[in-house]
């Protein structure tokens, strides 16, 4: 109980610092400059990320009917 208790007084004390950070890409990229992505190289993993969600909810929809390309 007594670790509960502490965890919790840990939470809340911190909370108002971790919501004071702000976690966008941007934000992130002035606090580290030298490891920042270019404009392109965001741009691609921007692609790339969306082309793999795409590819998730394609694979894990719900089939109704047998799609011969996939077979």
């Amino acid at each position: 109980m007594l670790r509960l208790m502490s965890l919790v007084g840990c939470l809340t004390l911190s909370a108002p610092t971790i919501a004071d950070h702000h976690f966008s890409y941007e934000e992130i990229a002035k606090r580290f400059p030298k490891q920042a992505m270019s404009a392109h190289e965001r741009e691609d993993a921007e692609m790339q990320g969306e082309c793999l969600v795409g590819l998730k909810q394609l694979i894990f929809q719900e089939r109704r009917e047998v799609d011969p390309v996939a077979e």
